[in-house]
């Protein structure tokens, strides 16, 4: 069985005043996969007074990354109550996936690792095959070429042009000066010599043609190679990841051990991060995690600083938090059931919690969201139930239908934009002006999913209005009312240069990352779909 290094608390409180855990300052949050109980487990201070002497020593011991990467530590505790720290780094570092004191790679990886190795340098070398194509002659000689037959059609184009004013002067003055048979004879003479030029340009696109044929096949050859290429290292690289994901395994609170591949559609490098390396082995200890915190180290990346504590990554640690966590009890702090703001035999309001995808995403049931939560308090919920969605980092009042008739005409209230919807934001900055109209068409970014773009031409139309209507220090707190509902309107509208040109706080898509998405969902009002009287709906900012 693999040692797991972990070293007794009261051996790290140096600085720490006490073996008090303190208040908490973020919350890693997930709902677990199987009994969809909301989970929570704290950064406290103390958490982070060890981290700050992690800190210190990684400097100490000169294992400062030279391409900076994440850090973390976990405080737990075993069943007679005796506490411990374990600590993690993401990745390798300084080469070694493998540093005493450090816990280990998460188990598994080690069955694929002459793969990896193999599929590193096939990867290497198609990386060298791909540049060297891109480099390759025919490529220069060709737009060489190309520009030398295209400067050569401008200068004719030039000259034609002159012609052409020529012979309209010509043709003005032939029309003034002669009559009859001469006249038809000089016309007939300039329109000859006009269709003469045509000729000439035409022989010309001819013998460019001719010319860069052979060129021209040859860069075909090389960009039919690069596809190639390209295929064989997304291949080999979806090969290597499903292996790994097939083969690591990661194990929760409550005992069970699946692998990454089971977990989902996941990208690759998921389980190298210090977070479920710490998760994984105080579960194999038989601990039970009390705080956790995670900091970067090293040159920035990003929005990545050194010394900043952040939660986890979206993409590799997020999805797989609730599997993680499982056998946790329920934060006495967080309700296992959601807030009920309004109910009645044709609709719910609930408070969706920030972190909280509001329907199934792709990764379907390992994800938990909102409507799968309903569905353990309200078993007769309706498949056909979504009348509208909060991202997943926002927080607020999210309406549910009970029945299909319900579900059709609420979704006809969006639709025709008669529903009315307030949010409450903090924007890293303050705004030039105190309120206003934003009107910038948003499009997907469809080459970095899930990001959002704002395109004039091919947008589609997207207005806020907008309020200031306080002050935090250097923040502003900002009332938003959005006329239509793309996704990231109001992010993207906040942190373009053409919008506000100020983030919300805490957006780690457009701005920069915090302990949440500081935007949250606060009024709605719309009409009652049976009663047809207007309800209106507020949920108290959080923030």
């Amino acid at each position: 069985m693999t040692a797991i290094p972990m070293m007794p608390l009261v051996a790290w409180l140096e600085t720490a005043a006490s073996t008090d855990l303190g208040p908490a300052h973020y919350w890693y949050e997930a709902a677990c996969p199987r009994s969809r109980r909301w989970l929570r487990l704290p950064r406290t201070t103390l958490a982070e007074q060890l981290a700050q002497q992690l800190m210190q020593q990684i400097e100490a011991q000169r294992l400062v990354p030279f391409e900076g990467k994440m850090f973390g530590l976990l405080i737990a505790e075993n069943h007679q109550g005796d506490r411990f720290v374990l600590q993690a780094f993401s990745g390798s570092l300084q080469g070694k996936a493998e540093w005493p004191g450090w816990v280990p790679p998460i188990p598994g990886r080690e069955r694929t690792r002459l793969q990896e190795e193999l599929t590193l340098l096939e990867l290497q070398d198609i990386r060298s095959a791909l540049q060297e194509n891109q480099q390759h002659p025919s490529r220069a000689a060709l737009q060489k070429a190309e520009q030398v037959w295209q400067d050569r059609l401008d200068q004719l184009k030039v000259e034609q042009q002159q012609r052409r004013l020529q012979r309209q002067q010509a043709r003005d003055q032939a029309i003034a000066q002669l009559s009859g048979a001469a006249l038809d004879q000089r016309l007939w003479e300039l329109e000859q010599a006009g269709a003469d030029d045509g000729f000439a340009r035409s022989r010309l696109k001819q013998a460019r043609r001719q010319a860069l044929a052979d060129l021209q096949e040859e860069v075909a050859a090389l960009d039919a190679e690069w596809q190639r290429l390209r295929r064989r290292r997304r291949a080999i690289s979806r090969a290597l990841q499903t292996a790994m994901h097939q083969s690591a395994t990661l194990r929760s609170f409550d005992g069970v051990e699946q692998a990454i591949a089971s977990l989902g559609r996941l990208p690759t490098g998921t389980g190298d991060c210090c977070l479920p390396k710490l998760l994984h082995w105080a579960g194999v200890a038989g601990l039970t995690p009390l705080s956790i915190a995670e900091f970067w180290w090293g040159p920035p990346l990003g929005d990545r600083q050194a010394g900043q504590f952040y939660g986890p990554c979206r993409d590799r640690c997020q999805p797989i938090l609730g599997h993680l966590l499982a056998g946790l009890p329920p934060a006495s702090e967080e309700p296992t059931e959601l807030p009920i703001l309004y109910e009645d035999a044709d609709f719910l309001a609930i408070i969706k919690p920030a972190g909280l995808l509001s329907v199934p995403g792709t990764r379907g049931l390992q994800q938990a969201s909102a409507i799968q939560l309903l569905r353990h308090q309200f078993p007769d919920l309706p498949t056909y139930c979504v009348v509208h969605r909060l991202d997943q980092a926002t927080s607020g009042i999210l309406l549910v239908a009970r029945n299909r008739p319900t579900q059709i005409a609420l979704f006809e209230q969006f639709r025709q934009r008669q529903v009315h919807k307030v949010y409450e934001a903090l924007l890293e900055g303050h705004p030039d002006r105190n309120e206003g109209m934003i009107d910038l068409p948003l499009r997907p970014d469809w080459s970095r999913r899930p990001y959002q773009l704002v395109d004039r031409d091919r947008g589609r139309a997207a207005l806020t209005h907008y309020r200031c209507i306080g002050q935090m220090g250097d923040r502003c707190r900002i009332e938003l009312q959005p006329i239509t509902g793309r996704t990231h309107q109001l992010r993207l509208h906040m942190a373009h240069p053409e919008g506000l040109g100020q983030p919300i706080v805490g957006d780690d898509l457009y701005g920069h990352s915090s302990d949440r998405l500081y935007l949250h969902a606060r009024s709605i009002r719309f009409q009652h779909p049976s009663q047809l009287d207007w309800i209106e709906l507020e949920s108290p900012t959080p923030f």
